[in-house]
């Protein structure tokens, strides 16, 4: 069963975009993945 991804917006937002981070389980410990918040659906930096 897959985990839904629960992305956070930075304070720090610019008028031309934020950063998105979101806390992932990986297999040695918690994992920090980092998105543009302009394009959400390209995924993962």
């Amino acid at each position: 069963m897959t985990k839904a991804v629960h992305w956070r917006r930075s304070g720090y937002c610019a008028t031309n975009g934020c950063v998105e981070v979101a806390r992932l389980a990986g297999s040695t410990g918690p994992v920090i993945a980092i998105r543009d918040g302009t394009l959400p659906g390209a995924g993962a930096l």
